[in-house]
């Protein structure tokens, strides 16, 4: 799923299966007057809800302000969305739990509004229309470790019942 935000401030969610993944590049260049946005996981329809998602190998985190170079655990690939502010992702070697995430997100001090199964960050590459500099959403790295969730979960404390709610 990709997502676009024209300039009057409407989103649309865009499907991709595999067999379309070709097309994205093409996609990309022709909103590229549009803020762009991905979903980090699949969906078994065309329709960007929590039940139709697809657990991926992979954790997230839009990181606001939490620097990933200084993380631990660090992300496989880390994204600055904007000046200073930064996307992180982990990839595992099995499918992740809503939990997980949750609790990963909690304890980096990230957005904690960026964990859940219908999420979307910002597309590198792409412009960032938020800032009238317009800067690009870059990579900064995508060759960091392939995580056990079992590590992660043994670097995170435990879920705080009271954060539930938030």
């Amino acid at each position: 799923c990709i997502s676009t935000k024209s300039g009057a401030g409407t989103w649309k969610d865009h499907f991709f299966s595999k067999e379309e993944f070709p097309e994205i590049r093409k996609f990309l260049r022709d909103h590229d007057d549009h803020d762009i946005y991905f979903c980090p996981h699949g969906f078994n329809r065309r329709v960007r809800q929590k039940a139709e998602a697809v657990l991926p190998n992979l954790l997230w985190a839009d990181l606001d302000f939490a620097d990933p170079r200084m993380m631990d655990p660090k992300p496989t690939i880390a994204i600055e969305s904007s000046p200073k502010r930064f996307v992180g992702l982990w990839k595992l070697k099995e499918p992740m739990t809503e939990e997980l995430n949750r609790r990963l997100t909690y304890h980096l001090g990230a957005d904690h509004g960026g964990w859940d199964l219908t999420q979307v960050l910002r597309f590198p590459g792409t412009k960032n229309y938020k800032y009238s500099s317009q800067p690009r959403v870059r990579t900064m790295w995508k060759d960091g470790k392939v995580w056990k969730k079992k590590v992660i979960d043994n670097k995170l404390p435990p879920e705080d019942p009271e954060d539930e709610s938030e």
